[in-house]
């Protein structure tokens, strides 16, 4: 037998208001998930790609002034348009990216291994690729 779940609501005078840490002012929030939309074609992967080489490099990203270079960071790139091996691992390089031999996730067929993963960092995981090709 199903147990039933029930509802919480919270005010909002009970919620404590934070300020937003951002990786890229004011564009990409750091611990949030960051999701680029277009048509195909129109350069989505190679900004995106572009944006993690710099990441991994530790170099500031366009547009900001932030005193001393950040320290570099892994970034984890998930993509269910394009293939790792001819189109966003040589895009990474081309865009001078740092390979530091962490996995990629390659989806659908690694889905639940990745998901078991971010389920610590991303609450709602299950969401995030619920529209992934099959």
């Amino acid at each position: 037998m199903s147990q039933k779940k029930e509802l919480k609501i919270i005010s909002s005078t009970n919620v404590e208001v934070k300020d937003i840490n951002w990786l890229w002012y004011p564009f990409i929030p750091r611990g949030k998930v960051t999701i680029l939309q277009g048509d195909p074609g129109e350069g989505k992967s190679t900004f995106m790609l572009t944006l993690a080489a710099y990441l991994t490099r530790g170099e500031a990203l366009p547009f900001t002034d932030c005193g001393e270079p950040p320290d570099p960071i892994t970034v984890l790139y998930q993509s269910t348009e394009d293939d790792y091996d001819d189109t966003i691992v040589p895009r990474f390089i081309k865009a001078g990216g740092i390979r530091d031999g962490r996995e990629v996730p390659k989806l659908p067929e690694d889905k639940r291994k990745l998901l078991k993963r971010l389920r610590k960092y991303l609450r709602y995981a299950d969401n995030l690729f619920s529209e992934t090709k099959s």
